[in-house]
């Protein structure tokens, strides 16, 4: 038998999600076995990815909490912050993202359209969105 309990989970709205999921791209230490070279996750790319895909969709009028952001990467300027995702992204091997990302997907060929394309499209939009 189950006792009830109690869930505290925080809720925080989509700019400020978006700048945690920033953060984590740049500073998470993850590697996935000992031929990575570079550390991040694959859900991160994704869902920096899925950010920058969402405020596409608005015209890119959702951005990320920007003082937030700059409070937890240490008060550096923005065109730092856009440069340092761009330099991670361009250095990612594209198939340690897919490593990563096969067992949450089921679709095969979004993950290979994902593959071929998150990088130029992070790139390509992200001085958009900060």
């Amino acid at each position: 038998m189950f006792g009830r309990g109690i869930f505290l989970g925080g809720a925080h709205d989509l700019p400020t999600l978006f700048s945690n999921k920033i953060v984590a791209f740049l500073n998470r230490s993850y590697y996935s076995g000992k031929f990575q070279k570079l550390p991040f996750k694959g859900r991160d790319v994704y869902d920096l990815f899925w950010f920058i895909q969402l405020s596409a969709k608005s015209s890119f009028n959702l951005h990320p909490n920007k003082e937030r952001l700059q409070k937890l990467l240490g008060n550096r300027p923005m065109d730092e912050i856009r440069k340092e995702i761009k330099e991670k992204v361009s250095q990612i091997d594209e198939d340690f993202v897919i490593k990563d990302l096969r067992p949450l997907v089921r679709d095969v060929g979004f993950l290979d359209g994902f593959k071929v394309g998150f990088k130029s499209f992070i790139e390509g939009n992200v001085d958009f969105v900060l």
